[in-house]
């Protein structure tokens, strides 16, 4: 193929994931192309794997899939995949330290190759090699699938002052004619013939690529330090063929346990430890398992099989439900969704919220965890995998097609848990209530379901890989899992992990989904109004994390009552509540556990927040659902508990 040629001629990317920009150590370059005295560069230089990534150098022209070399993760797991990230950073290595105050959106710019307009980024500047600056370069939303970018660093980047150069290689790019005459013998002095023919074949190409940059810039490329180009992978091909292939399948419940009626549902909550969690409304408590289509061959080893557009189906999952219902729940059902390590049992919390107000209430264990968890392990042990990037991705995406499974169940009225020939929930007014990693399966879920047109999510965020790594409660485990495995927190391998994670994630991140959720552009045109909920200073989901998701939604902040109490992200706009629709709001002085705990923060008040933006939206007939502001932080009940095993930590 042609660009394995081209690869293997100019040693590209021998050694993936290595430190540092090169400086001209390892180039067999000639000297007469090193920039003349002092000089900073951005790197580039494939002959020593010195590279800015994401760029399309490093695919197969043919067959559109990365071709990085090497064996093992996560090379394995890109190079599944037919381009980059929508969602993670650009990586750019410099020669030397670059001035702070020089990286900004005029200085290094990312322009969508369909409008020729500018894209919204970010940068972090940071040291990861002695003396010498990286930039992460990362989109304010998500890029567009399927489409080619220009990336410009421009001479306004400086070092010491002065503006930075090119790299010799670069320099070379820059040559309008041919590096070989028709003999392909060397036209360039310095240059062997061997040089100059794998030079002039990377040359050639790269000529659109200074003509883009000289057009977007208005200087000549002489004075452009670097241009390349890059292609997003296709997103969102998968889901929507499972959710459609779900219609056709017949999800019957089989139930296990009842408890029905006061005396058996106050016998279930003792069993459990649970008396004090208030369930005066719950009629009836139903346990069991549904047969959802699986496409998992082991859910540490085994991804998605087929291609992106024909999933394998690999039989039915066993997938455990937990059900409520009050003694009307002709009103909706909430669907539930826990958080890491928890389980379906969560939805006892708020289970009496629900069925007070008319609503059935369900859960279901998500890909280990629970009564899904590996042996003698606890629950969710595995689901974010660094072993396997492409089983973190496909666990959310086997977690979504399950949830499927339970929309469908209940729209098509197989909810006759207790055998009287009557659904127990309602066919209509399904909504989603997700709590931490609930959210983020539940937003992938509610973008891409039709059935689901209110939904509610509680301490969570997009951005998966970095937001684990930034969690003060997650992330010094996945940083020591890094660490033995020979990547330090704080080189140039950890953020390129993160990066090569986040391509890999891309297609089941939240952030990717936020993006259209609220248009229904993935179900048919069904829109969603979404109340996400924060705690400020969540020590498991970092605030970040959240507000790259509510980015993403674009949605805006519901201002408390106190302007002092409010925490106004960048980037995101702010109103006074009541607010009809979506929003974005802040919970102070608690932990990541508010939604369920009382210990952990102001229950009551973000349980009444939930219901009431549910229940106004379905009277409304989904056209005003309401997000209230709270009257107070400490409103709930004082002394309740909430004694599950290992309750959700904040």
């Amino acid at each position: 193929m042609k660009n394995r040629t081209f690869l293997s001629l100019l040693a590209l990317l021998v050694a993936f994931l290595v430190a540092g920009c090169s400086g001209g150590g390892g180039s067999d370059l000639p000297s007469g192309f090193t920039p003349s005295g002092p000089a900073t560069w951005l790197c580039f230089d494939p002959s020593v794997a010195d590279i800015p990534l994401p760029m399309d150098l490093a695919r197969d022209p043919e067959t559109g899939f990365n071709a990085l070399p090497g064996e093992g993760e996560p090379q394995a797991s890109i190079n599944s995949l037919q381009g980059w990230s929508t969602s993670g950073p650009m990586i750019l290595n410099f020669s030397a330290l670059v001035d702070e105050a020089s990286v900004h959106a005029d200085s290094i710019l990312l322009i969508d190759s369909v409008t020729n307009t500018p894209v919204p980024v970010t940068f972090r500047l940071q040291t990861l090699s002695p003396g010498k600056s990286t930039v992460l370069v990362s989109p304010v939303r998500p890029l567009v699938p399927s489409r080619s970018y220009l990336a410009i660093v421009t001479n306004r980047v400086s070092s010491g002052g002065k503006p930075i150069t090119s790299s010799q290689v670069a320099e070379i790019l820059k040559f309008q004619g041919s590096l070989v005459d028709a003999g392909g013998h060397s036209k360039v002095p310095g240059l062997t013939d061997e040089q100059a023919q794998a030079l002039e074949k990377l040359r050639v190409p790269w000529q659109p690529v200074w003509a883009a940059a000289e057009a977007v810039t208005g200087q000549p490329r002489s004075d452009i330090p670097f241009a390349w180009t890059f292609t997003t992978q296709p997103l969102f091909q998968t889901l929507p063929i499972l959710r459609q292939r779900m219609q056709a399948e017949e999800i019957i419940p089989v139930v296990t346990q009842s408890f029905v009626g006061a005396d058996m549902v106050e016998a279930f909550f003792q069993s459990l430890g649970v008396a004090a969690v208030p369930h005066d409304a719950i009629t009836a408590v139903y346990i069991g398992y549904i047969l959802s289509p699986n496409y998992l061959a082991d859910p540490l080893n085994g991804p998605f099989q087929g291609s992106p557009e024909n999933p394998t189906r690999l039989g039915s999952a066993s997938v455990p439900f937990l059900a409520t219902v009050g003694s009307n729940s002709a009103t909706g059902t909430v669907i539930f969704a826990h958080g890491i390590t928890r389980t379906k049992a969560d939805v006892l919390a708020l289970a009496n919220s629900a069925n007070a107000q008319g609503l059935g209430a369900i859960s279901l264990d998500l890909v280990l965890h629970g009564d899904r968890k590996l042996p003698d392990q606890p629950s969710g042990t595995g689901f974010i995998n660094l072993k396997n990037l492409r089983m973190s991705r496909d666990n959310i995406r086997q977690s979504v097609n399950d949830l499927y499974a339970l929309s469908h169940m209940i729209a098509s009225g197989n909810t006759d848990f207790n055998g009287d020939q009557t659904p127990e929930f309602s066919t209509d007014n399904q909504v989603f209530l997700g709590q931490s990693l609930g959210g983020i399966v539940g937003t992938v879920f509610v973008a891409t379901e039709p059935n689901v047109r209110l939904a509610d999510l509680n301490a969570t965020g997009a951005r998966v890989p970095r937001m684990m790594v930034d969690s003060v409660k997650l992330g010094p485990v996945i940083i020591e899992g890094l660490k033995e495995a020979g990547i330090e927190l704080g080189t140039l391998p950890f953020e390129q992990f993160l990066w090569a994670a986040q391509t890999v994630v891309d297609d089941a991140d939240p952030f990717n989904y936020a993006n259209v959720l609220q248009t229904g552009s993935l179900k048919d045109g069904v829109t969603t109004a979404v109340l996400v909920q924060e705690m400020v200073d969540d020590l498991v989901i970092p605030n970040s994390a959240t507000h790259d998701l509510v980015r993403s939604l674009g949605t805006k902040l519901v201002l408390r009552t106190d302007p002092a109490e409010n925490r106004i992200p960048t980037g995101v706009e702010a109103e006074p509540g009541p607010v009809i629709g979506s929003g974005f709001f802040q919970y102070i002085n608690g932990m990541h556990g508010f939604l369920l705990d009382p210990g952990q923060g102001p229950t009551v008040a973000a349980q009444t927040q939930v219901f009431t933006h549910f229940l106004t939206g379905i009277a409304s007939g989904y056209t005003a659902p309401t997000i209230l502001v709270p009257p107070g932080q400490r409103t709930d009940q004082p002394g309740w508990e909430f004694p599950f095993e290992a309750s959700p930590e904040g």
